[in-house]
């Protein structure tokens, strides 16, 4: 910036994550998550004035629908043999 200013970090709301955070959050690198974005697979996002928030609880609700039961996986494969 001109004349040696430093731009303030912006203050992220509370209760939603900026995109750093969402990504530490999931356990996945920031570029997963822009990659995710990208192809409309990832969690559901909010942008304002060009900030990506991600809502806690939204974060939340995507990770429990993609969340997968091995042991039912295995029983729905044995009964698909049988």
């Amino acid at each position: 910036m001109k004349n040696g200013s430093k731009r303030k970090p912006r203050q992220t709301p509370a209760g939603y994550f900026s995109l750093a955070e969402t990504a530490s959050y999931l356990g996945v690198a920031r570029e997963t998550v822009i990659r995710w974005n990208r192809l409309r697979r990832g969690p559901p996002k909010t942008q304002i004035n060009g900030l990506t928030l991600y809502r806690k609880s939204s974060l939340d609700a995507w990770l429990a629908r993609h969340e997968r039961d091995p042991e039912a996986e295995i029983s729905s494969r044995r009964r698909a043999r049988a």
